[in-house]
């Protein structure tokens, strides 16, 4: 049974000799079998005969649903004097207003565009221009955003229609379009039907209230809706209530507000709405703590499990008591609490609404918080897969992820094969579970090692990193790692490259990890950082099905990056990616993308390059052309992109015809004007993207304001070599004081090489530290030995900046029993900056 449409008056009902008891009565009786029927239930009633025949015998009840619906008829007598020649045209048989149009409507048409305005736009549009049609405005045409469809192939847009700024709720107009023209009009306006008259009630509340024996009953927006005449249609204001009755169930009820009569009554009550969220933090535990919806999770009730959808909405029974029973387990992920502290929420009714809500418990420190941990974990593992299916299909994802939360360990997290493990906070360290970074790296290594196993630890590190930057669009790692100073675990913006950065798993990890950091930068900077996120994620999610290490990365993505057509051509954004990937040795240069090398950048007409606070530098380029024939229309634009203040007074380079095999200076001049708060020494970068035909590259040069008159000196470890032995450090130190360095002269360059024998190089960790006491982790082990460590790496992205002047110590810590070695040498080769800007 749809619904009662219940006609009656309470005083005509009265001079009849009905009371407003047995009124009642008849009402509960009526509604108490309704609710125990389905609203639309796969096969009819066996009762509603037995329930309608009841109701009817009562003399008060009318129970159709009155519905409006047109019957309409092709008409044939138009011509082109009626300016519709071009369109079919199905006429209403009870009035004759047109109800539907349809064919070329040569005026209309929205192509190349999934803007929805543009279509609203010519609809209203058509609307105001065709009055004879509909009889409205566009004024009173609002549209429906949940029927709002603006897709690829169709559009479809539906109106609904107001009188007098009051909904007519019977009356929608249609517009139907198939790639941009408008091909249907469905017109159920009814704007030839009249008001009809009379003097409206006061005591509307009343009556609905004593209607229902209400117990709680809100008053909702007056409407119009359209009654069937024998000639054609009426339109009868009513004015609706929401109304809960005394056995606590809700109603939808109208009422005629000129005879008081109810025109439609129908239950909301099969399937109360609900709502599940829980107290997150937007990326870590810093942010501002705030309810989120907890997506595709399960809920236990007394009617089974209940799955919310994307948004946290549920539908449940009044009776269903949807909780979070034994922790949060959904779709995707369950989340396992070691701690033994699972999340448990009971539901509560508000209204006809459940609310299920996993909130902070008071008096939690921010960085240890247990419950919020589960809540963060569930969601940010929930949130990734969910983005990684827009990209990628895995059978992986068709099961229910573990993740661990708050294990009793601490400072770290880990992938273990089959589940995500997140640790508590101690020894400095936060609650891994309260940081989504963390939580994007190591569903990183499980989307790695399902996808193909991991091979390359280094590629897995890495991978884990791009899927932060995935997330994030951030080059910080692990945000929050350590309470202190709330500093990160890796910087991405750092300059790593092959094979100079090659060594402990986790650090070589980060030359993949930086060139997809700055393949991000570049591509934001070229498309807008909405569309440099989506592509980044279709290279990231794509790539590690077939990479078997991160020098296998390049080619994949020119794969992915290819708009199927000729292999041989150059792929869509290939010099792109090659120019990134060959900045970090992971890639040759491509020859094709070879628009022009630069042969030198002339300063203020020096080649010395010497840029100083202050100062305006004019700058030109020498562009070489290597390719067979003559380069025709090459140009540049410069960038400044790191340096407060800086500006581009001049930012254009033209070169005229560079002859095969030559070279030619710009005959243009870039002008940058230098600040004069800038500091001597301060470095920035500056790129000139060059463009000529279709061919774009970006080339990019670090500039140091002064010249660093510093000079490279070598140091090297006395008194070695040395015994490395299980739980024992083994420290070298080197002291630069006899240099003559000042105290606050800080490290311009800086290179580290070392030499270890050792039976299980996974056993050791070594760390530098410097004369300021700043500890850097320069190596930590992995694999098995026995082996021989041969060490050398550029540490300026580092140590930049830190104090030069004074000792400096190698710590080599053997972390486990059973295997020993040597220390056998220790090189520290530092340049001091020390810039002259005069």
């Amino acid at each position: 049974m749809v619904g009662l449409l219940l006609g009656f008056h309470f005083n005509s009902l009265s001079k009849r000799g009905i009371s407003m008891n047995h009124l009642q009565g008849w009402l509960c009786l009526g509604l108490m079998v309704l609710s125990t029927s389905a609203l639309h239930a796969f096969v009819a009633d066996e009762n509603s005969e037995l329930e309608s025949g009841l109701l009817k015998n009562a003399g008060s009840f009318v129970m159709e649903k009155r519905v409006v619906r047109p019957q309409n008829k092709q008409d044939t007598s138009l011509d082109e004097s009626d300016g519709l020649g071009n369109l079919q045209v199905l006429r209403d048989q009870k009035s004759g207003a047109i109800r539907l149009l349809y064919g070329n409507f040569e005026e209309v048409s929205v192509l190349q565009t999934r803007d929805p305005e543009a279509y609203i736009s010519a609809a209203k549009s058509y609307v105001e221009a065709h009055s004879e049609i509909f009889g409205i405005h566009s004024a009173d045409l609002r549209v429906l955003p949940s029927a709002l469809l603006i897709g690829k192939d169709e559009q479809f847009i539906k109106f609904h229609v107001y009188r007098d700024g009051i909904r007519i709720k019977d009356a929608v107009v249609d517009f139907r379009f198939k790639f941009g023209k408008l091909l249907q009009i469905v017109n159920q306006s009814f704007a030839e039907a009249k008001i009809s008259g009379g003097t409206e009630l006061t005591d509307l509340l009343d009556r609905a209230e004593s209607y229902l024996n209400a117990k709680i009953i809100n008053p909702l927006q007056p409407a119009f809706r359209v009654v069937e005449t024998v000639k054609g249609y009426e339109l009868e204001k009513v004015m609706s209530f929401q109304v809960r009755s005394e056995n606590d169930r809700e109603y939808n009820l109208e009422l005629d507000v000129v005879t008081g009569k109810i025109h439609e009554l129908s239950p909301n009550f099969y399937f109360y709405t609900g709502k599940a969220q829980a107290d997150l933090y937007p990326r870590w535990y810093d942010d501002q703590l705030a309810a989120q919806p907890l997506s595709v999770l399960d809920l236990q009730s007394t009617k089974g499990v209940v799955r919310t959808d994307a948004q946290g909405a549920f539908n449940a029974d009044p009776d269903a008591a949807p909780q979070i029973a034994d922790g949060l387990t959904g779709q995707f992920v369950t989340v396992a609490d070691v701690g033994n502290q699972p999340v448990k929420v009971a539901g509560t009714l508000a209204g006809n609404a459940w609310q299920v809500y996993a909130k902070q418990v008071a008096g939690q420190d921010k960085w240890t918080d247990k419950l919020i941990a589960q809540n963060m974990i569930y969601d940010k593992t929930t949130e990734i897969i969910r983005f990684a299916q827009h990209f990628i299909s895995t059978p992986w994802f068709n099961t229910s992820l573990v993740a661990n939360s708050n294990l009793n360990s601490t400072c770290n997290a880990h992938w273990d094969g089959r589940t995500i493990n997140l640790y508590s906070a101690g020894n400095g360290c936060a609650n891994t579970g309260l940081i989504a970074d963390v939580m994007y790296h190591e569903w990183g290594h499980g989307l790695h090692h399902n996808a193909e196993g991991i091979e390359d630890g280094a590629l897995s590190e890495g991978f884990g990193d791009i899927m932060s930057v995935v997330m994030t669009h951030s080059h910080l790692l692990g945000v929050g790692f350590k309470v202190s100073d709330r500093s990160p675990v890796r910087d991405l913006s750092a300059n790593r490259s092959y094979p100079r950065d090659a060594g402990e798993v986790h650090s070589e990890g980060m030359i993949i990890g930086t060139t997809f950091w700055e393949l991000f930068q570049a591509l934001k900077a070229k498309y807008g950082e909405a569309t440099a996120g989506t592509m980044l994620a279709n290279y990231s999610f794509k790539m590690i099905f077939t990479s078997r290490t991160y020098l296998d990365v390049y080619h994949t993505l020119l794969v992915i990056d290819s708009n199927g057509g000729d292999p041989t051509k150059l792929t869509p954004n290939q010099c792109l990616l090659n120019e990134v990937f060959n900045h970090h040795g992971l890639a040759p240069r491509e020859a094709a993308c070879e628009i022009a090398s630069v042969e030198g950048w002339e300063v203020d007409g020096s080649a010395t390059n010497i840029l100083r606070p202050g100062s305006t530098a004019e700058i030109k380029l020498n562009a070489h052309n290597a390719a067979p024939q003559t380069l025709t229309g090459l140009e540049g634009t410069l960038l400044v992109n790191d340096l407060n203040g800086a500006v581009v007074e001049q930012s254009k380079l033209t070169w005229d015809a560079i002859p095969s095999g030559t070279s030619v200076l710009s005959r243009d001049t870039a002008r940058l004007r230098i600040p004069a708060t800038a500091t001597c020494g301060d470095s920035f970068h500056a790129s000139i993207n060059l463009k000529a035909d279709t061919r774009e590259l970006a080339i990019t040069k670090e500039w140091v304001l002064g010249r660093n008159e510093g000079q490279q000196s070598a140091f090297a470890g006395q008194g070695l070599p040395q015994p490395i032995k299980d739980f024992k450090s083994t420290k070298v130190s080197v002291d630069t004081t006899a240099k003559g360095w000042g105290l606050t002269t800080g490290v311009s360059q800086a290179n580290v090489a070392f030499d270890i024998h050792h039976s299980f190089l996974g056993d050791l960790v070594v760390t530098l530290k410097g004369p300021d006491g700043t500890s850097i982790q320069v190596y930590k082990g992995s694999g098995r030995g026995p082996g021989v460590l041969h060490f050398n790496a550029d540490l300026t992205h580092q140590l930049k900046g830190k104090k030069i002047s004074g000792a400096w110590q190698l710590t080599v810590a053997d972390h486990a029993a059973g295997d020993e070695g040597t220390l056998d040498s220790f090189n520290l080769t530092l340049t001091p900056a020390l810039f002259n800007c005069n």
